[in-house]
């Protein structure tokens, strides 16, 4: 299902929600690593480029603590680079995330039963082929 569509003044881009419920076997469960890295790439962000981080809820010492700033702030500010980490850290891992690269790309994981994109169709296309078990919504 097409969602919003975004316009950069001469070209309209459709935005597109995907879920993926591919699993691997680590303590996380979900390829987020794969996913972050993906979109990381599609965006051709830097390590210092900084993220929104609307949600967070999981286990391992920087994922609390961020849960922990998310109490009395609506997001947390937080660099690709820190994002990255965390999500390849066997120690870290997430039940839930809300992650907004910048005002067109989202992604992240839903109460642990999914991960979901949603960017416009040319990101999502480049990524959803990375996947074996993707739902458009």
């Amino acid at each position: 299902m097409l969602g919003l569509v975004y316009t950069d003044g001469e070209t309209q881009r459709a935005q597109i929600m995907i879920l993926i419920k591919d699993r691997e076997d680590t303590p996380q469960g979900f390829p987020l690593h794969t996913l972050a890295r993906l979109v990381c790439a599609a965006g051709h962000c830097r390590d210092s480029d900084v993220w929104s981080v609307t949600r967070a809820r999981g286990y391992g010492e920087r994922i609390c603590a961020l849960e922990d700033r998310l109490r009395t702030a609506q997001f947390v500010s937080v660099t690709a680079k820190e994002i990255l980490e965390m999500v390849s850290d066997p120690d870290e891992w997430f039940y839930d995330l809300d992650c907004r690269v910048h005002h067109e790309v989202r992604f992240g994981l839903i109460d642990s039963s999914a991960l979901f994109l949603d960017a416009p169709d040319d990101i999502t296309d480049s990524i959803e082929g990375h996947f074996s078990l993707v739902t458009r919504r």
